[in-house]
């Protein structure tokens, strides 16, 4: 595993900076009713900034060293996955990295999803029916993602805030059926959605009607010129769901074609399929530009929220 490299022995002054991080695990809540929060590994910028930050941050700097020390000793835990023809040695930090980087592409093991005899004691067994994804853990993938991301070994995103909110989805012909989808994430570029997978494929999935989704999205025009404590104060009258629309003024219309269906590992197992819709509504309607602009702004005050001070950096002799 490369190390994340620290230069020495300059350190700065923790005034410097705005919000000094204690852990890698702190979010920025944005509003707790609505489910509005940013982590710094949503954003590129801030992957960077919070790069520099360990530099000079000790604490944080030990939580970093922490995280990658602990995901070593994965190296050290071997597993066995019982094939047609033989059994395969491997170790659960391997298994780790290959799920991460997409590298399930080839034989013997294609589909980390798909059940196989697994063992984590001897070649010999005792063996286990179950998917390579289910030897993973929700904290740890976390932790390989964080190192990884701050290692530069793994893309970084453009911006993205997480939201708790349903809203409905009509279809079929003359959108004569709904059903309920959740908003995931604000992006820069469009919404991503979420709903179960068996939703999904027994009731939407052949759809080659039209359909719209009803989104109330005036409830940011009055966020746009707000600093973050006013923005925090604002959305703080709202409750989850706070872009449900059951108004037909508030459609937006497009073919199942113009969603991109995305895949992310879920460790709840609840078999969820995800939909991305991009701002642009096929018909010319412009009734997510409040969303987009919204989410503009929110970049802006989260870039700032994480940036240096004006304060003076300072060496320690």
């Amino acid at each position: 595993m490369t190390r994340l490299q620290i230069s020495h022995p300059i350190d700065y002054d923790l005034k410097k900076f705005r919000i000094p991080l204690t852990s890698l695990s702190e979010e920025l809540v944005i509003s707790d009713k609505i489910g509005m929060i940013f982590h710094w590994s949503d954003f590129h910028e801030t992957c960077d900034l919070v790069k520099s930050q360990i530099e000079y941050n000790s604490e944080l700097r030990d939580d970093y060293f922490r995280r990658e020390y602990n995901l070593r000793f994965f190296q050290l835990i071997p597993v066995w996955i019982k094939m047609e023809s033989k059994n395969i040695q491997t170790t659960l930090f391997d298994l780790y990295e290959k799920f991460i980087f997409g590298q399930f592409d080839h034989k013997p093991i294609v589909d980390p999803f798909y059940p196989f005899e697994i063992s984590f004691i001897s070649a010999t067994g005792p063996f286990k029916t179950m998917a390579i994804t289910e030897c993973f853990n929700s904290s740890i993938f976390r932790d390989f993602i964080f190192v990884y991301l701050l290692q530069g070994k793994l893309p970084r995103r453009d911006f993205r805030i997480h939201l708790n909110s349903k809203v409905i989805m009509e279809h079929g012909k003359g959108f004569s059926q709904a059903d309920l989808l959740s908003i995931v994430q604000l992006t820069s570029e469009g919404i991503l959605f979420s709903l179960e997978s068996e939703v999904f494929f027994r009731h939407i999935s052949t759809s080659t009607e039209e359909v719209r989704v009803l989104i109330n999205s005036d409830i940011f025009k009055d966020c746009l010129k707000k600093n973050l404590d006013e923005l925090k104060s604002h959305l703080s009258n709202y409750t989850s769901n706070v872009l449900y629309s059951s108004f037909k003024k508030d459609a937006t219309y497009g073919f199942l074609k113009d969603f991109e269906l995305q895949s992310s590992f879920d460790f709840t197992q609840n078999k969820t399929i995800y939909l991305f819709m991009k701002y642009q509504d096929p018909r010319g309607v412009v009734n997510l530009t409040p969303i987009k602009d919204f989410v503009a702004h929110t970049k802006s005050l989260v870039h700032d929220y994480y940036q240096p001070g004006p304060s003076e950096v300072r060496r320690i002799a």
